[in-house]
């Protein structure tokens, strides 16, 4: 049942435009986000709620464009 589950979120965030959440407690934010800019080819905003992403030990910031 909880992999169902993973499943289902992870296809619900590949069809969004866009993502509200958290980056640091959980792998399936950042797992859906890729998955949403691979489904749509392009570059996705994600909005980040706990208001810190290192990418290669860098903050990266709140908002991604």
């Amino acid at each position: 049942l909880y992999t169902e589950s993973c499943m289902a979120d992870l296809f619900g965030l590949s069809q969004c435009n866009g993502y509200v959440g958290g980056m640091t407690t959980s792998e399936y934010g950042i797992c859906g986000w890729f998955l949403q800019m691979a489904n749509q080819k392009q570059i996705t905003p994600y909005f980040n709620l706990e208001g810190i992403f290192n990418l290669d030990n860098q903050n990266v910031g709140l908002y991604l464009l």
